[in-house]
């Protein structure tokens, strides 16, 4: 009776995998989402954009990865950065983190709160920079807020990183990875309009008979969003 499944993929990186110390690996990752979509749930997937065990490449790879499962009916639930927290495992690697200083009267002395994981790789890095830049241009609202959902807001994440990808290197061609991700918002509206039609969540089965076919009507049309973006 299991409908929806959410999954710590995190990413498709062995690297990101062993960095942040998942005992999981890339195929593994893929195998437990083949397995959900075979029997009907639909996966939520669960993704860090940027962290310090990444590539370009690498992180492009991940992206890639994830939106061949959104365009099979799974959710993608990203979070822009790797946010360290007081007391979690990440924060045995010092290096890697930022640390605010809070003091406040009352307090024994000052504690070192850990913040997010820092960028190593300088070209990723500068990526993050530009794909923030354009992530907040993209709309003046949340789209989480406004749709009211997560995984909306996730698609958007990653055609900032496409777009800023496009912009930085012009002779890397991402269009097509571009015009998936509007696929996979129109399936990702598609179903939220179908789910609030029925008053209740959407089956697989559903999604696949119905929902993703409507989909490729509509092509042509978020082609022409995506060109404007890249102007």
């Amino acid at each position: 009776g299991i409908e929806i499944m959410g999954l710590g993929i995190e990413s498709f990186n062995d690297a990101v995998l062993a960095g942040i110390g998942k005992q999981a690996s890339a195929e593994e990752n893929r195998h437990a989402l083949d397995v959900a979509l075979r029997h009907g749930i639909r996966p939520s997937v669960n993704i860090i954009l940027f962290t310090p065990f990444d590539t370009v490449l690498g992180l492009k790879t991940t992206l890639d990865t994830a939106i061949s499962y959104a365009l099979q009916g799974a959710y993608i639930n990203l979070v822009p950065l790797l946010y360290a927290g007081y007391g979690r495992p990440i924060t045995q690697q010092p290096d890697i983190l930022e640390w605010e200083r809070l003091d406040f009267p009352g307090m024994n002395g000052p504690l070192d709160y850990p913040q997010n994981a820092r960028i190593r790789d300088p070209e990723l890095d500068d990526l993050r920079r530009r794909t923030f830049e354009i992530k907040s241009k993209m709309s003046g609202f949340d789209f989480a807020s406004v749709h009211q959902s997560v995984p909306i807001d996730s698609l958007y994440w990653i055609k900032a990183f496409y777009l800023a990808l496009a912009k930085k290197y012009p002779a890397m061609n991402v269009s097509h990875e571009i015009e998936r991700v509007d696929e996979a918002l129109l399936l990702y509206i598609l179903i939220q309009q179908k789910s609030i039609e029925t008053g209740g969540f959407v089956r697989h089965d559903f999604v696949y008979r119905n929902i993703l076919p409507a989909t490729l009507p509509h092509h042509e049309k978020v082609q022409r969003v995506s060109a404007r973006l890249l102007e």
